[in-house]
């Protein structure tokens, strides 16, 4: 199955939206530290790039998980080496 451009971006907005934000909230739980809005917006990008290119067609919940886990880990490894 394939998806049009539209839907693949929609599905990739989605995605790194909520990567980002749960990034962003257990790193805020976990030092207390919300990170920077700039830093979130370029987390966004890449995580975004991804998952349209990733979009094209369906994938197995093992690979979602798996993309999500490696979005997950590179958000917190971002925001860890521009903490203060």
């Amino acid at each position: 199955m394939t998806a049009s451009a539209a839907v693949r971006g929609l599905r990739a907005a989605v995605f790194a939206a909520l990567c980002v934000l749960l990034a962003a909230g257990g790193h805020a739980l976990a030092t207390g530290m919300t990170p920077a809005v700039w830093v979130q917006a370029v987390g966004f990008v890449p995580v975004f790039g991804a998952g349209y290119l990733l979009g094209g067609r369906e994938r197995s919940l093992g690979a979602i998980g798996a993309a999500t886990l490696i979005a997950q880990a590179g958000l917190h490894l971002a925001f860890d080496a521009v903490r203060p």
